[in-house]
């Protein structure tokens, strides 16, 4: 039997009856595709694997967690883990404050390894390896709080992992998201103690098997709320310059790596890009995706796909027609079809707009010296470039178009479909579509 055989038979709604196996089955949310089809040791069949789950007790937990002057976060993020961690093993880089005390109060039993800060969240990460315990090491960063829904699921799901997949070498990775946001990100976070997985990268670390590839994930219908992006988090710790830093070093430590220049670009987007700019990035990045060999290990392809994505945003910023369609093929042939649809609909749409914006400035440019013959074609051509504004964002010259229009007899349809607009805007129509050109009428089904 697969897991594919066990998820197609799961219940789609277990009832108070239902069997341990399916009460928890959900929380295995999305797994790698080297797992799906893999065959289980649990049992020979369904029912002989549900009943080794009831028998099975739960796997151990030890929570690792990463401080520094945590005296305020740290209590939160451990009391939220009563029901899934049995200890937790502190990584204190040289704390100030009562972040030491305060986890030592919290009711788990707490080991605290001293640690002087590396610039390497890696190597602190690391660090739990050399203190052996048995099941697994769940990594938790400080700012970081189990939200209450998800209490007791984080020791299930890896309790049903240990039952199905006893020898793989996985991670499992609960969603973290930052508090006011709908949804989060899926780090790797929980590895097996015994394992030989290590984490890898000064910043944006993750975990990797000895020839750098990363392991078969498992997304976990669990979730942590994480503090520590909110600006007064980011300014007391200085985050953002200091990951720069690190991601600075990272380049320089390994200038082919082409992830670290992904990380370097995607906060360069962040603020004002000129187009200058944006090329030059365009070809740095490109340059080193290029060169990468197609069977580079996980931990230098990783971002392949996000960099061709990247990639796409850079010729947005210069208007790189040909650059967007290259990129967003290679997003095709990576099963990223959403993606390229995305910048490929952006790059239409600009082109479309300079097209509309290059109308109202040729009627603006033509207006001041001559005006056609008759007061129909002046109409028709003052309406038509309302349409072009109204369509392509121009909002100052619709309202001066419109007034000359309307002096010529003319601007009834770009009326009409700004009232329908405001309709559609407040709820009061449901039809979609876009404003239609001088003399459009539409025509009725029955018609």
């Amino acid at each position: 039997m697969r897991f594919d055989d066990l998820r197609r038979h799961h219940p789609e709604h277990p009832g108070p009856a239902a069997s341990r196996l399916d009460r928890d089955l959900p929380l295995l949310r999305e797994l790698g595709a080297g797992l799906t089809g893999r065959h289980l040791t649990a049992g020979r069949d369904r029912r002989a694997t549900a009943e080794e789950y009831r028998l099975r007790p739960p796997s151990p937990v030890t929570a690792v967690v990463l401080t520094r002057d945590e005296e305020a976060a740290i209590g939160p993020c451990l009391r939220a883990l009563a029901a899934d961690a049995d200890r937790v093993l502190l990584i204190d880089s040289g704390s100030t404050d009562r972040t030491v005390q305060v986890a030592r109060a919290q009711g788990l039993p707490v080991q605290v390894v001293h640690a002087p800060w590396r610039d390497d969240f890696s190597h602190h990460r690391n660090l739990a390896f050399r203190h052996p315990r048995p099941g697994w090491f769940l990594h938790v960063d400080a700012d970081e709080v189990l939200a209450p829904e998800s209490a007791g699921a984080v020791r299930r799901a890896l309790t049903l992992l240990d039952l199905l997949f006893p020898d793989a070498g996985l991670a499992g990775c609960p969603e973290v998201r930052d508090i006011g946001r709908p949804a989060g990100a899926f780090p790797a976070r929980a590895v097996r103690a015994a394992g030989a997985l290590r984490f890898r990268g000064r910043v944006h670390e993750r975990p990797y098997d000895r020839d750098g590839e990363a392991p078969d994930t498992v997304r976990l219908d669990v979730r942590f709320d994480h503090h520590g992006h909110r600006p007064e988090a980011v300014a007391r710790h200085r985050k953002l310059p200091a990951y720069a830093e690190l991601v600075d070093r990272c380049a320089a430590e390994e200038p082919d790596n082409p992830k670290w220049l992904y990380y370097r670009t995607q906060a360069a987007l962040l603020g004002p890009l000129r187009p200058d700019r944006a090329r030059s990035l365009y070809r740095e990045l490109a340059r080193a995706l290029d060169e990468l060999p197609t069977d580079a290990p996980g931990y230098w392809s990783e971002r392949r796909g996000d960099s061709w994505a990247l990639l796409c945003d850079l010729a947005l910023r210069f208007g790189g027609a040909a650059e967007i369609a290259d990129r967003t093929a290679q997003l095709e042939r990576a099963a990223r079809r959403a993606e390229a649809v995305l910048y490929r609909s952006l790059a239409a749409a600009g082109a479309a707009f300079r097209t509309l914006s290059g109308v109202v400035d040729a009627i603006e440019e033509l207006r001041p010296r001559e005006r056609p013959q008759d007061s129909r074609r002046a109409g028709t051509l003052y309406e038509l470039e309302a349409l072009a504004a109204l369509a392509g964002g121009r909002h100052r010259e619709l309202r001066s178009a419109l007034v000359r229009a309307t002096a010529a007899g003319a601007g009834a349809g770009v009326r009409a479909e700004l009232a329908r607009l405001r309709r559609i805007t407040q709820g009061q129509e449901q039809e979609s579509g876009g404003p239609r050109p001088p003399g459009h009428r539409r025509v009725k089904s029955d018609e």
